[in-house]
């Protein structure tokens, strides 16, 4: 949206066009407001009531102010603001004139004289009044809605970078669910005994026997990766940095694992070669995957 000033001549074309506007009048500090029918002449607003509150307010500070509004909407619309001064016509010979203008003005909208005559809870209105409002300045505002043209292809291409995004997060979401599985079964079966993995590949470590590494494989490197699956594969905030995380932990998990006991099965570089995947697929997501919020 943007809101522009409005030109001295569409602010009197937009008040030709009104009927009804907010009248605000105020006597010792005291802010009055109310809508009031009128009828413009280019000029002045020209209005018709009853004796009440305004026209006592009016008569005792004759500064005034009227807004007249047109909205379309939130960001669509056009407000003018006049300040003036109110002056009676008096039904007297030296406003015959003015009287007669105002009734030719009147005589534009149907039963011109409701609501000023009509009875409020039975009681007889008050003595009729005829004003008018003498223009001193005026000010106008107009909201427009911005409107941005984009070409057929950016929605086709925004469509492609979606589902893209969400091909890369169910693929590495699976390889990390996958990845969990293999760590917590290896750290669960390290932690029965081993059975079947050589002691002596154990030599020169500072490990007796597979407790403690089974311990860290299932709950470092499988917790990691569980909870990485889960935060890619539900689009959480974090998916992002836990993939990442999780590719690093398994890639410190092969170094050590490489340096320590050194190479021993196929399965090294293979999984090695998987944690490299997990971090190249969790680059590609976005920054922030607002898939969900979380």
């Amino acid at each position: 949206m943007h809101i522009e000033e409005m030109t001295t001549q569409e602010c009197r074309a937009m008040l030709a066009g009104t009927h009804v506007a907010r009248l605000a009048c105020a006597v010792n500090n005291q802010p009055y407001i109310v809508p009031i029918h009128l009828a413009f002449d280019g000029d002045c607003f020209y209005g018709y009531s009853t004796l009440g509150h305004k026209i006592q307010w009016m008569r005792q500070n004759p500064l005034v102010c009227l807004e007249i509004d047109a909205v379309a909407g939130n960001q669509q619309w056009e407000s003018v603001v006049v300040f003036g001064s109110y002056e009676e016509l008096a039904a007297t010979p030296d406003y015959g004139s003015l009287r007669r203008q105002a009734e030719r003005l009147f005589q534009t909208r149907p039963m011109w004289w409701e609501p000023g005559s009509v009875p409020l809870n039975g009681r007889r209105p008050g003595e009729p009044v005829v004003f008018r409002i003498q223009l001193h300045r005026m000010t106008g505002r107009r909201a427009m809605a911005d409107t941005v043209t984009r070409e057929p292809f950016v929605s086709e291409i925004s469509q492609t970078s979606r589902a893209h995004t969400g091909l890369v997060r169910y693929i590495l979401g699976a390889l990390l669910g996958f990845g969990a599985l293999n760590a917590i079964g290896g750290g669960y079966y390290g932690l029965s005994g081993a059975e079947g993995v050589p002691i002596a590949w154990l030599n020169g470590s500072p490990f007796a026997d597979y407790f403690i590494p089974s311990l860290i494989l299932l709950v470092i490197v499988g917790g990691s990766f569980l909870i990485a699956s889960i935060a890619v594969l539900a689009g959480r905030r974090i998916s992002r940095t836990a993939a990442l995380a999780a590719g690093a932990i398994l890639l410190a998990w092969i170094a050590v694992q490489v340096a320590v006991i050194g190479y021993v099965s196929w399965m090294q570089p293979a999984t090695a070669a998987a944690g490299v995947v997990v971090i190249v697929l969790a680059w590609l997501l976005p920054h922030t995957d607002a898939t969900r919020h979380g």
